[in-house]
Formats: structure tokens, sequence, C-alpha cells
């Protein structure tokens, strides 16, 4: 990771391949496998352009549902809201009822396509060059984001961590997590989205209830580097899963042409593995609240052996990837 972040530096550094050389030499200058990277970024960061594109969701999910794009299908305003037998929707999604192919603890809906459409192209118009850096390096862009008013609403479940069974509690969140990606084979390079979902942080857990030694420690935690990273995949790959096979569809398929996420990914899982936080219900809260998945075993133990197997699942992701994959070396 350390090599990985040398090549980043460069690649911010050069502006373009080949800079910085002083041309008097006589003797060709060797090519590195890092200028050959640092090449491809810098033709998909060009190829990218200036100008952010502009989305309409439902248009992108037509395109791209082979890709995984689904955002109208899980989280239209068209989906219904409140929980009825026999019928698909966003309470029930708590239930893992009809349509849905697992439980979830949190499960949101955007207000309507225009809000959608608008908070989206927003984002993307003011984050355009954060977005184009992230596509040219590493094939991705992820992000949870506050639009800063109100965008959707939902439910959380109440009984999370084993305190029960269901309780779903309506309410409003103004949060997305977005996650965008290239199109595999476009040329120039494509970007669509694949989700922006609702991740409910608007009204948070009333962590008031916790000791007040651990809700500083919560807050020290979610300043560590490694735990955010961490919390940020599980967010933006478990968030909003069916099952863990989409989840390795989904990395599995960025893997075809970069590895770079990925490598970054497991670092931190592996810092948080090698030294997870020792209080109660600290892994627990990452797993059910910020990866929106339900275990077995709720526990902290559960939680650290879950983490162990999406780790495994990276580092097979990254071995089985093609040699042409772009990773850091």
């Amino acid at each position: 990771m350390a090599h990985g972040q040398q090549i980043t530096s460069e690649f911010a550094e050069r502006g373009r391949a080949g800079a910085g050389s002083s041309g008097s030499s006589s003797t060709p200058r060797q090519v590195r496998p890092e200028d050959v990277e640092l090449n491809r970024m810098l033709a998909t960061y060009d190829k990218l352009g200036d100008q952010p594109p502009n989305f309409k969701v439902p248009k992108n999910d037509d395109l791209y549902q082979d890709q995984g794009a689904h955002t109208m299908k899980h989280h239209g305003g068209d989906v219904p809201l409140r929980h009825t037998p026999g019928t698909r929707t966003i309470e029930g999604r708590l239930y893992g009822d009809h349509g849905w192919r697992r439980r979830e603890n949190k499960s949101f809906r955007w207000t309507d396509h225009h809000t959608m459409n608008r908070t989206i192209n927003d984002y993307v118009s003011r984050n355009w060059e954060t977005i184009r850096s992230d596509l040219a390096m590493t094939g991705v862009h992820r992000r949870t984001f506050d639009a800063g008013h109100r965008i959707g609403e939902g439910f959380v479940n109440d009984g999370m961590f084993g305190a029960g069974p269901v309780k779903p509690r309506y309410m409003t969140t103004s949060f997305v997590t977005i996650r965008m990606r290239l199109a595999p084979g476009t040329d120039p390079p494509e970007p669509f989205i694949l989700t922006p979902f609702l991740p409910g942080y608007g009204e948070p857990m009333d962590i008031s209830r916790l000791p007040e030694p651990m809700q500083r420690r919560i807050a020290e935690l979610n300043a560590e580097p490694p735990l955010e990273t961490v919390r940020d995949f599980l967010r933006a790959y478990f968030g909003d899963a069916d099952s863990l096979e989409e989840v390795h569809a989904d990395l599995e398929s960025l893997a075809q042409t970069n590895v770079r996420s990925h490598q970054r990914d497991l670092a931190a899982f592996e810092a948080v593995i090698a030294d997870p936080p020792t209080e109660p219900n600290a892994l627990a809260h990452l797993v059910a609240w910020d990866g929106n998945w339900v275990l077995d075993d709720p526990s902290d133990t559960g939680a650290l052996q879950f983490l162990r197997e999406v780790a495994e699942m990276l580092r097979t992701v990254i071995v089985e990837a093609p040699e042409t994959a772009e990773r850091w070396r």
C-alpha cells in the first residue's frame, strides 16, 4: 500500500505522463510498470473531461441494470412505503418480506424522481474533480454526503443488535450514499451510477442511552482511518446488497479492470481485524448499522468473523483478477 500511495503522489504531481523528464539524456529512459499505470490513469482522466455529466436515474438504471444499477427498483419514490402483506414495500424490507432477498436494518426511498435527480446532479457538479480523479485511479467513486434537506423517508429497526423482534421506526433523511463506476469497455470512458441509496443517517441512532465512555470511544473510532475505510466499504457494498453473492459479483466486476480500491480496502480490513476495538458492541454496530447486515450471531464475535470473511473475499478477488487489471504495484 505504501507503494500505491507513492504512485498516487506521482499521479498528482506529474499532471501528464512524461512530465518532469529533462529530455537532455541520450540514454532512453526505461519504462517502469508504474509509468504504464500512470499513462492509463492520465488517459482516463483526460477522456472524462472537465464538464460533469448530467444523470437521469431512471434512464441510467435502464442502461446499466446488467451492471447492477438498481436505484428505481430498491429506492424509487414509487416503491410503496408501508408494510402490506404480499406487496414489496420499503417497511417490508426490514422483515425480508415479499420481493426482498434478505432482512435489513434500514430501508429508505427517495421522496420523488425530481428530488433524486436534482440531488445527484448537484453533488456530481460540485464534486466532479474528485469523482473524475477517483474514477481514473480506481474505477469507482463512493461517498456518503448530507444533502442538507429532506430527500427521503423510510424505516430503521429499533430491534437490531438482538434487542428483540423487528420494531420499525419511521424517519426522514437527508443523507445519500452514492457509488459510481465506469462502464466496462467504453472509450471514451462512460461513468454510470450503480446506486445512490439513502442510508438513513439524517436522524442517527440515539446513543445517549450508552455510557459516556462508550459514546466518547465511538467518536474516537469514527476518526480512525482504517475503521473509517471499513465503515465506508460496508456502507457502499453491503448497505443495499441483497446477498453476499451480489457483493462478490460487484467486487469481481470492478476487478476485471481495476483493483486499487480493493487493495486499499483490504489493508483497512486487515488493520481492523488485527486490532479490533474492545468496547462492547463496537463491531456489532459497524456491521448491523453501517453495513445494514443482519447476522445470525449479531454479537461482536459474530461481526469480527464476518469481517474476516469479507477480507478473505476481497483477497480472493484481488488474487484472481486478470493481470491486465490496474493495481498498486
